[in-house]
């Protein structure tokens, strides 16, 4: 039932927040954008009823939290949903600051810790059935001395969890980052934050993912899906993916996994397929990247969410579109660029042709003015581009960073 309930969502800076405004608007609720700056994409969504700016909980997360509960009450909002990590995270640690008449879209602190701590995800694994790529903590004081570690190369580094602090204070989100030597590991860890990354041989095989939303461990839908293009091409997320019918063996070691967790709300755990293996890579406790991709198979999953949170029975989907599709389109051109500069050109070709009904992160007919922001995002990154190739200094990835 969605008759006068208020939503209000965070994380709208990045695809995920993006789909789940919309989601949640098209089921019928008030849904408010509560973003970190008037730039964001659901800030330019005709979809929410209004849009409230607030603190970057990246800079602390009271301010943040204080602005949402100020919000909550002014607005009569029922339901706080968090966005990214980092929101996650700061409304677990404050959820005391809310009356009882709200209810908040998190776990405990101590679960919400466990879901974004990645050698804690490698435990829940092994404890699950998913087998996990051979895993080796780094220390700052041993990235001098990498040799004497017995690396396997070429390697993937990861943060030791989703988000950390850096030397200013600030949180910082970094994904997985692809290494082909011990002197690029030292140059690549160097530049993050904290003082210890995890290394893991890299794995060449299929990015699959299964999404879903459970209450208290049980898992109430999942929709699967697999990368066709990843954006890096090396170690990225998905640019071209599309639904696949469900694994009956992947999704009971993912179920598991989840009720190992003990988690409540919406997540996506990522996995990559090589060969007959599966090797868990990631878990994203919050909107993802590619929601759009389960909404486009029809499965409302941040409706199902709040649903949930309102203390109702969601109703699990009987079933999903399988083949629906899913196009990032400025990463899957780059994506289609490198293909054609190996010489695979009828697979670039391939997947330049359009197929109708295919979804995408930021554009929509009836919601067209989000992707002037992403625009505005190309052109920033390609001026950095052009600074570092005519002798800028040395940039640290590209200006843009999606979800």
């Amino acid at each position: 039932m969605t008759a006068g309930v208020t939503v209000l969502v965070t994380g709208g800076e990045h695809f995920g927040g993006l789909a789940a405004v919309r989601a949640l608007a098209q089921a019928g609720y008030e849904t408010w954008a509560a973003v970190t700056t008037e730039s964001s994409y659901a800030a330019k969504s005709r979809f929410p009823v209004g849009r409230l700016l607030v603190p970057d909980p990246a800079n602390g997360a009271l301010p943040f939290v204080q602005a949402l509960v100020d919000a909550a009450g002014r607005l009569q909002v029922d339901v706080v949903l968090p966005g990214t990590d980092v929101a996650l995270t700061a409304l677990a640690e404050h959820a005391d600051l809310f009356p009882a008449s709200v209810a908040l879209g998190v776990c405990p602190p101590d679960t919400v810790k466990r879901a974004t701590e990645k050698a804690v995800l490698s435990d829940l694994a092994a404890a699950a059935g998913i087998a996990v790529p051979p895993t080796q903590v780094i220390a700052r004081d041993e990235l001098d001395n990498l040799e004497a570690l017995d690396l396997a190369f070429p390697a993937v580094v990861k943060m030791v969890r989703s988000d950390v602090a850096d030397r200013r204070g600030t949180l910082v989100h970094a994904g997985a980052f692809y290494v082909k030597d011990a002197e690029e590991l030292r140059e690549v860890a160097g530049g993050l934050p904290g003082e210890a990354w995890l290394a893991q041989p890299f794995l060449e095989g299929d990015l699959v993912a299964v999404a879903g939303v459970a209450s208290e461990g049980t898992v109430i839908t999942a929709v699967h899906q697999v990368a066709d293009r990843i954006w890096p091409t090396d170690c990225g997320g998905s640019s071209y993916g599309r639904t696949i019918a469900p694994d009956v063996a992947r999704e009971r070691t993912v179920r598991q996994l989840v009720a190992e967790l003990g988690w409540t709300g919406i997540f996506q755990l990522q996995v990559l397929r090589s060969g007959a293996r599966e090797f868990l890579i990631d878990f994203n406790p919050r909107f993802y990247g590619t929601l759009g991709l389960a909404l486009a198979a029809r499965v409302n999953l941040p409706q199902l969410w709040v649903e949930l949170l309102l203390g109702e029975t969601p109703e699990p989907a009987a079933g999903y579109k399988v083949g629906a599709r899913y196009r990032a389109q400025l990463n899957d051109l780059r994506a289609m660029a490198v293909l054609a500069r190996s010489g695979s050109w009828s697979a670039a070709l391939r997947g330049l042709l359009p197929r109708p009904g295919t979804c995408h992160p930021v554009f929509a007919w009836n919601d067209p003015v989000p992707v002037l922001v992403g625009w505005g995002r190309v052109r920033r990154t390609a001026a950095a581009a052009t600074f570092k190739v005519v002798g800028g200094r040395q940039l640290g990835g590209e200006v843009d960073k999606p979800a």
